[in-house]
């Protein structure tokens, strides 16, 4: 039951973005220009599941070094910006091993954000997945 919590926790986070989102921010300008352009919902199951794969990942990878952040913020925020680092690394290379690129990545939470139909279907993938 514990396992299905964290889970549903995970699909929700990757589906909002709380993971590579913060970690692989573009520069305002390539941002305002993807939301410009219509977001397309068009991948195929092969990128869904390594979307969906890499997102649960991240969401782990994401969750040790906010704690580990947490613990260090106020006695070495120096070793809080490296771990940041180790943990932006990790986040691309959680993508990265899943075939995917990190606009690619962006581009299907991008649309899972914009599109409800889109994000039911992610997220049956990530279940799918984690079962």
């Amino acid at each position: 039951m514990r396992h299905q919590i964290w889970t549903k926790a995970a699909v929700v986070a990757a589906l909002l973005g709380l993971g590579a989102t913060a970690a692989f921010a573009q520069p305002q300008q390539q941002q305002m220009q993807m939301q410009q352009q219509e977001i397309s919902t068009d991948f195929s199951q092969q990128e869904l599941t390594a979307f969906a794969k890499a997102a649960i990942e991240i969401n782990e990878i994401n969750v040790a070094y906010q704690e580990e952040a947490a613990a260090l913020q106020e006695s070495d925020p120096q070793k809080v910006q490296e771990l940041g680092e180790q943990a932006n690394a990790q986040m691309h290379e959680a993508i990265v091993d899943q075939g995917l690129d990190v606009q690619q990545y962006q581009q299907i939470a991008m649309a899972a954000q914009a599109d409800e139909q889109f994000r039911q279907k992610l997220m049956s993938v990530m279940q799918e997945i984690t079962q």
